[in-house]
């Protein structure tokens, strides 16, 4: 609900605009635009959800504590396994589930946030047979990779803009004022 998205309004993508069906790429960044990390928000209902890697989401956790001073939100942690399939049976395949739509691996696909993955991920076996495969850590990243994900750390720090990592779909500059969005503007507009 409102409530609940008021904490994510400082982020920069349209919270409001945030569906269970699908996710929304987003940022936080410093006042100076510099990317501080890259989420997808996930709305479930009364709560919403940040999902990112993890090194980044703990200062992307601490920032928004800061700005729920003043509102009836809370800001909790949770460790749930991210079911991330890709692939033309994908959605079939996540029929009946709570999934979103998500580029959160790499290329879009669709994304089911789970406290028991191993489970969830056997099942999907079961339903797909011999066209599911689990991929390798290798396989992943060389997905990511392919899909232009930046992973902090490895391939950014705070010296970057979203705009220089291929994240130019984690802002929207029509959705009001965010922490460096000035910044960002000017650079979209050069």
């Amino acid at each position: 609900g409102a409530k609940a998205l008021s904490p994510v309004r400082i982020t920069s993508c349209d919270a409001k605009s945030a569906t269970s069906e699908r996710a929304l790429p987003s940022c936080l960044v410093t006042p100076k635009g510099r990317l501080r990390a890259h989420f997808e928000l996930f709305e479930r209902g009364d709560h919403a959800l940040l999902v990112g890697p993890e090194a980044r989401m703990r200062d992307a956790l601490k920032t928004l504590a800061h700005s729920i001073v003043l509102t009836d939100s809370k800001i909790e942690t949770e460790a749930l396994d991210v079911v991330w399939l890709s692939g033309p049976a994908a959605e079939s395949l996540m029929e009946g589930e709570p999934a979103s739509q998500s580029s959160l691996g790499g290329p879009a696909g669709f994304a089911l946030l789970t406290e028991d993955g191993g489970a969830k991920l056997k099942s999907f076996a079961r339903k797909a047979g011999e066209f599911f495969s689990l991929l390798c850590a290798e396989a992943l990243e060389i997905l990511r990779v392919e899909a232009g994900r930046p992973l902090p750390g490895r391939d950014y720090d705070e010296d970057f803009f979203p705009q220089e990592l291929g994240l130019d779909s984690a802002v929207c500059f029509s959705k009001g004022c965010f922490r460096g969005q000035e910044t960002l503007a000017h650079i979209q507009n050069r």
